[in-house]
């Protein structure tokens, strides 16, 4: 819920960037709202966060980018680059 409430709260802050003339990746805002949302939780306790919860979460969603990373290279074109001689 609270990955939400991040993504949601960058929505928002990234068309502000815009108007203040800062061209920042979509992705920016949430990180920014989720690293505030974590900063406040650590300070006032509120949802009490786990850091076990965030360590797995994270593993999770690198596995998931390293997969989709590697099913996208081509590979074929890579070998054709390792075998040329200089």
């Amino acid at each position: 819920m609270l990955i939400l409430v991040a993504m949601w709260i960058g929505s928002w802050l990234t068309p502000l960037f815009a108007r203040l003339g800062v061209t920042l990746p979509a992705y920016i805002g949430a990180m920014l709202a989720a690293a505030l949302i974590r900063n406040l939780d650590d300070w006032l306790g509120i949802a009490r966060i786990s850091q076990r919860v965030i360590d797995d979460l994270g593993g999770v969603a690198l596995s998931l980018f390293l997969v989709l990373a590697l099913m996208t290279l081509r590979l074929w074109e890579l070998a054709g680059l390792a075998c040329r001689s200089p």
